[in-house]
């Protein structure tokens, strides 16, 4: 799309920042980060909790994958 500007993440001051964000609960944190991988998303370069995975679309947009248990 003509004038688009991927957002950057984590937020940097002057960039584009994210629009909205998902997360979404999951049972297994490793399978599901597996999963996503395997459709085309990639894990965030900065991750901030160790019960998430902050992943980044194809476009770049984030969203998080959230598990209460331990890894």
């Amino acid at each position: 799309m003509e004038g688009y500007e991927p957002l950057v993440w984590p937020w940097q001051k002057g960039k584009q920042g994210q629009m909205f964000h998902l997360d979404f609960y999951v049972d297994n944190l490793e399978e599901a980060v597996q999963y996503t991988i395997e459709c085309g998303v990639k894990i965030a370069d900065t991750q901030y909790f160790w019960t998430s995975r902050t992943m980044l679309d194809p476009s770049g947009h984030p969203f998080c994958l959230d598990t209460d248990e331990p890894e």
